[in-house]
């Protein structure tokens, strides 16, 4: 299952920069997407569940005010597999954190 984490810049960068360039997660975090709308910045991660679950233990350990934007991601990606989306949202994608299907 696919993941897209939707982090803002503050803790996107900080993030990145204590993560070692060698490192699995500096890859990922690499590849992210910037997206800019008029109202906001947010740069968005695609990854894999097990690479979301990597990027949260790391998060923990590095920079622990990225966690929570991941540990959304994957909660969403996880209810949309399951097909009970959060309440209060439908299943297109809500604002924040979605899953991509693969």
């Amino acid at each position: 299952m696919k993941v897209v984490i939707e982090i803002c810049p503050e803790h996107y960068y900080p993030f990145l920069s204590a993560c070692e360039i060698s490192s699995t997660e500096h890859t990922i975090l690499k590849n992210a997407i910037i997206a800019c709308s008029w109202a906001r910045r947010t740069i968005e991660i695609v990854c894999d569940e097990n690479e979301a679950a990597h990027l949260l233990d790391t998060a923990y350990r590095l920079y622990p005010e990225a966690a929570r934007s991941i540990l959304t991601g994957i909660n969403l990606a996880r209810r949309l597999r399951e097909g009970s989306p959060h309440e209060g949202h439908d299943r297109t994608a809500p604002r924040g954190i979605r899953s991509v299907a693969e």
